[in-house]
């Protein structure tokens, strides 16, 4: 939980618990959908290590109040903890390296660490060459021997140049994690503490780095959230980064949510990297991700798993599927109650773990599992571990589980309340290395023994349910004292990347007794058998055991030993389609390989199997196939003869030729037979050769396939003989030796629509051609038939067009007019012009009908032309068109209003707009006028009365008519002409009234020059505002509207003095009788003097307090003594206005 600002505190944070009965029954499985989120901003940060390291706040020490997660406490209703191991065996490893953390006294290369809030929020992540160490609201990077790379620093360090309240607050609950499976390193911290979820918003910042240095760059991203979401714990999946949290609405608490984060966008720097978040009702609280360890990832598609706590004798399991490509396909589903040993809550969930030399206990925080949730995938099983502090009966203990199964049916593998004593052990965070070791962190103290961090762990071969004696990592010199309870929050346990077997474990203690001077430890151990001495994988069968050299045979692997990830080779060549169905079977596909004997070998996590008669797979070269035969013999040279091949060993990957083209169609029917069709080819003998694995059939007789010419077309008729030479005749060719592939030509010219009927018909459309005898050619697989008297077409040139009416005669010289034209000789190649411009959307009705539109023209009268075939109608008076200029339109003015001073820039849209336009606004010429095109005018509105005013255009004599489009409103300026109050404060914070006219909506208002702040534009009548500080008298009031312009109010608003009170004048004489201290108070913040002396002409003063407060103290010095002394006090406020008491004595016996 977060590190809060004082006031925070108080508002937020006061012990707060989240509500519910989630402990009183499973509430049954449900499924969520996901919010999406996208980031308000992303960048890519500098490298850290060139960013100077921020340094903690010196804010007074502070201690974060306990949020709990439940309602009431979890105790067991009847008995005892049954799970309790009260034994222990053969002690825990021994510590490997030991190193100081981040806390009291702590330096580094970014200064000394100072320590100024409780509890710690320990937590780390170990990579390859670093330990990343986080505690609440600072950071550190180490080597891996303890050395201090980089910092103390403040989280929001790493935000620096981000912007926003991801870079501004520094408010805790930060986490870091390292994703072993992209070599990166993933903070994530939130900025509330500002926040109220709506004005200024939660967030939840995120950086994912671009490297395996954490010291280089990282993407940044920053999450709007309405609520605060409180103590964040973050997981690493393939898919995503996953993150719980705790929502509260100001100090309601709200439901626990979860949220997906797109990793593989996040990993690119994508700027669109989505979140999804998943909202549970306030039943839910203190969930945890699964974290994958170790570098085999979950089964393909694998949910992430979310647990927490559920009844007294269960937890509760939920899954979360996250589709970022569809939000609608992600769920979130749950909770799965899964049976555990019931159990107590240590210290009802709050403060009870005693300590050596105080009464101070500390806190608990057992009301919700503690971080990390572990994952492993060992390939025959999967595992989860997580931890919590329960009460065994005497002390305090360490409920640890072991849940198997967790794709299927989830369930406790094992589990133990490890108390083997009566003293306090709480706090935990467990991992699992990868030969399935357990090793598990925690605090541990007694009213006997300071605050000590120990360890403790199993080996996978212990007997199941146990620990071994722990190991302390380090024992505490102190006790933490002073009403502060405040402890640990969560610590972290980690498995190291590099050799998947050593743990990291880093939480606080004291050295010595104090508050807010905590330190905090980060120690490594390993147990001896890790490496595991996993047997290496056995092949004890392969099914079948032979295929062909191409590769492709599917293969059932038998053996031993088997797991997720393992990899098949046959020969040396990797397997295709590898699928790992159990521990004793693997299936795959060949890949190519050479004709022989080849071993087939598992490799699994470096170990492979080794080779063996049982793991030979043999690879066949088939047999050559032959062509015995090829049914028809013979085809056109274009090619589509469908010829059956009978032969011998053809298989489905067979290929076939014709003369060397490959052949369509191909479908191998059986080993004996195949259908396909012939490609094109030239006159001949070709041979049909048929190839199966790279080996083809040999040439033989049997194989020939004959390719036979056609004889060339012949026409004999052509019907009709004639037509115009415009084309468009519908002919029918009569011949012979026509086939589907034939083309028509007329005169050398393609005929269209060529439609073959018959071998001896043909129908086709003439094209256009000169007047004369054309030859009809027609031409068959690149045969054409010899031209004779029986072939020829004859095109005739038509008569020319005439035009003998046009309706309607008249139109706008703008064109679009529709006008029909009436004559003769019309076809569908038909031209029309009108004054030598070309019509459009010509239509020919019939040989005596044109429909078509006018183009634009100037003004006059033309001929309309029609032409056909090259031939123009001649011009008559029958013919002509006239085109009439229309006068000008407006359609609309932007600005649409503007002051009565006038000045405005108007742009005035519509049509007819010619230089030499002028524009008037309510009958008054505009200035400025300028014609920018035909449909847009620029001018400047002159000054006129308020009110609306018709925007007029005049092109050539001729005015636009007036419509509601054209009309441009004259706005009055303010007046403001009276304020109420009419005086207040010099100090201002005054809220005043100001009545007055035609106030707009974005006014300001001036009180002598000085802005008035709040100001709210109730109507066009009334603002209220609230007035500054001002010297004192009478100040005019202006108000101005958006457009500028403003009103006056002359001396309407008075500032009044207002000076402070001074009361509770006091004096005091010193042992000495030679000085006297002279104490008094003010109302408001004022400097101080005292004037005195014998009489009251007084005649001296004391040097002036020039500092504003509000309680008053000066010391009078070198007095006589046995006298009696006038004295009065002078205080001023902030603007120089001064009170002066009355008269006081003090005597010096």
């Amino acid at each position: 939980m977060h590190r809060f600002a004082a006031l925070f505190v108080c508002a937020l944070a006061i012990t707060l618990a989240l509500p519910g009965t989630v402990a009183a029954k499973d509430k049954g499985k449900d499924q969520v959908g996901a919010t999406v989120i996208y980031p308000t901003k992303h960048d890519v940060s500098a490298p850290l290590a060139s960013i100077p390291p921020e340094s903690e706040s010196a804010d007074p020490n502070k201690e974060k109040k306990e949020k709990r997660v439940r309602g009431f406490p979890q105790v067991i209703g009847t008995g005892a903890d049954t799970a309790v191991q009260s034994s222990v065996a053969a002690a825990a490893p021994a510590t490997l390296t030991s190193f100081e953390g981040l806390g009291q006294g702590f330096s580094g290369p970014g200064g000394t660490f100072l320590v100024n809030s409780a509890p710690a929020d320990t937590n780390g992540a170990v990579g390859p060459n670093h330990f990343v160490q986080i505690v609440n609201t600072s950071f550190a990077v180490f080597s891996k021997t303890g050395t201090v790379v980089y910092g103390p620093a403040a989280n929001k360090t790493l935000w620096a140049g981000f912007g926003g309240e991801c870079q501004a607050d520094n408010d805790g609950d930060a986490t870091v994690v390292y994703d072993q499976l992209a070599d990166r390193w993933v903070v994530q911290q939130f900025a509330v503490f500002r926040g109220n979820g709506t004005t200024i918003p939660y967030f939840e910042c995120l950086a994912v780095s671009t490297s395996g240095d954490p010291t280089g760059t990282y993407n940044r991203y920053a999450y709007q959230s309405s609520t605060f979401p409180d103590y964040p714990k973050l997981g690493v999946w393939p898919d995503a980064y996953y993150l719980s949290t705790n929502d509260f609405q100001g100090n309601t608490f709200v439901g626990a949510s979860a949220w997906a984060f797109d990793r593989a966008k996040m990993l690119a720097g994508d700027p669109t990297a989505t979140a999804q978040v998943a909202h549970l009702s306030n039943v839910y609280g203190g969930l945890l991700p699964s974290s994958l360890d170790g570098k085999t990832p979950p089964p393909a598609g694998s949910p992430d798993y979310f647990l927490a706590l559920g009844t007294t004798t269960s937890l509760f399991f939920w899954t979360f599927h996250v589709d970022f490509a569809n939000a609608a396909n992600s769920t979130f589903t749950g909770p799965t109650s899964i049976p555990v040993a019931g159990y107590t809550e240590l210290c009802n969930g709050g403060t009870c773990v005693p300590q050596s030399g105080t009464t101070q206990q500390l806190d608990s925080v057992a009301d919700r599992l503690m971080y990390r949730l572990a994952y492993r995938n060992f390939g025959d099983h999967e595992a989860l571990l997580v931890t919590h502090s329960v009460a065994p009966g005497t002390g305090g203990g360490i409920r640890w589980y072991e849940i198997r199964s967790p794709a299927g049916t989830p369930s406790v593998f094992q589990q133990s309340t490890y108390a083997p004593d009566t003293r306090f052990r709480w706090m935990p965070s467990a991992s699992m290395d990868g030969a399935g070791n357990i090793g598990v962190g925690y605090s541990l103290s007694s009213s006997a023994m300071h605050p000590a961090i120990a360890y403790t762990g199993r080996l996978v071969t212990d007997p199941l349910n146990t620990l071994q004696a722990e190991t302390l990592l380090i024992q505490g010199n102190g006790s933490q004292t002073a009403s502060l309870a405040r402890w640990g929050d969560y610590s972290s346990m980690f498995v190291d990347p590099t050799d998947d077997c050593t743990f990291w474990y880093t939480t606080e203690y004291l050295n010595a007794n104090g508050t807010f001077n905590w330190h905090t430890r980060v120690g490594t151990f390993k147990f001896a058998n890790c490496p595991a001495t996993t047997p290496p994988p056995t092949v004890s069968g392969v099914s079948p055991a032979s295929g062909p050299t191409a590769g492709g045979t599917a293969i059932a692997i038998t053996g031993t030993n088997f797991a997720a990830g393992a990899t098949v080779t046959v020969g040396g060549t990797p397997a295709t389609g590898v699928s790992v169905v159990s521990a004793t079977q693997i299936n795959a596909t060949t890949p190519a390989h050479a004709a022989g004997v080849a071993d087939v070998i598992v490799t699994v996590n470096g170990l492979s199997s080794a080779a063996n008669p049982a793991d030979q797979f043999t690879y066949v070269v088939p047999p050559a196939p032959t062509v015995t035969g090829v049914s028809p013999t013979s085809g056109p040279t274009a090619g589509g003869t469908a010829i059956t091949i009978t032969g011998t060993n053809f298989d489905a990957t067979a290929t076939v030729t014709v003369g060397g083209a490959a052949a369509t169609g191909v479908s191998v029917v059986s080993a004996t037979q195949i259908t396909a069709t012939t490609p094109p080819h030239a006159a001949g003998v070709a041979d049909v050769i048929v190839t199966v694995g790279g080996q083809s059939s040999t040439a033989s007789p049997a194989d020939v396939f004959t390719y036979i010419a056609p004889p060339p077309a012949t026409v004999t008729g052509v019907s009709p003989t004639s037509g115009p030479t415009g084309g468009g005749t519908a002919i029918t060719i009569t011949g012979t030796d026509f086939d589907a592939t034939a083309t028509v030509s007329v005169g050398g010219t393609a005929a269209t629509g060529v439609s073959v009927v018959s071998a001896t018909q043909i129908t086709a459309t003439t094209p256009a051609h000169a007047p004369g005898a054309a030859d009809v050619v027609v031409t068959v697989g690149g045969q054409s038939s010899a031209t004779s008297p029986a072939d020829v077409f004859t095109y005739i040139a038509p008569p020319p067009p005439t035009v003998t009416g046009v309706s309607p005669t008249s139109g706008p010289t703008t064109g679009g007019t529709a006008i029909t034209i009436s004559g003769t000789n019309f076809d569908a190649t038909a031209t029309v012009t009108v004054g030598g411009a070309a019509a459009t959307g010509v239509s020919v009705i019939s040989n005596t009908q044109i429909n078509a539109t006018t183009p634009t023209h100037a003004a006059g009268t033309f001929d309309v032309i029609v032409t056909v075939a090259g031939q123009p109608s001649a011009t008559s008076p029958s013919d002509q068109f006239t085109y009439i200029t229309p006068p000008p339109t407006v359609s609309a003015v932007s600005p649409s209003s503007g002051p009565t001073a006038g000045g405005t820039a108007i742009t005035i849209a519509g049509t007819g707009f010619e230089a030499g336009a002028t524009v008037t606004v309510g009958g008054t010429a505009a200035t400025g006028v300028n014609v920018v095109s035909a449909t847009q005018i620029n001018a400047t509105a002159p000054a006129h009365v308020a009110g609306a005013a018709d925007v007029v255009v005049t092109v050539n004599g001729q005015s636009s008519a007036t419509n509601p489009g054209d009309q441009f409103t004259y706005v009055a300026p303010p007046s403001p002409v009276s304020v109420s109050p009419a005086s207040g404060s010099t100090f201002g914070g005054t809220s005043v009234t100001i009545t007055g006219t035609d106030f707009r909506t974005g006014a300001t208002v001036t009180f002598g020059g000085t802005a008035l702040t709040s100001v709210t534009v109730v109507n066009a009548n009334t603002i209220n505002g609230t007035t500054a500080s001002h010297a004192a008298g009478a100040v005019d009031v202006v108000v101005r509207n958006g457009d500028g312009q403003s009103g006056t109010c002359t001396g309407c608003y008075s500032y009044v003095a207002s000076p402070p009170v001074i009361s509770n004048v006091q004096s005091s004489v010193s042992a000495n009788r030679r000085n006297a201290t002279i104490t008094w108070t003010t109302n408001i913040p004022a400097d101080g003097q005292v004037e005195y002396g014998t009489t009251t002409g007084y005649g001296s003063f004391s040097p002036l307090n020039g500092s504003l407060v509000t309680s008053h103290s000066i010391t009078l010095s070198g007095l006589s003594r046995g006298l009696t002394y006038h004295y009065r006090v002078y205080s001023r406020n902030s603007l120089g206005e001064l009170t002066v008491s009355g008269d006081f004595t003090f005597t010096t016996r």
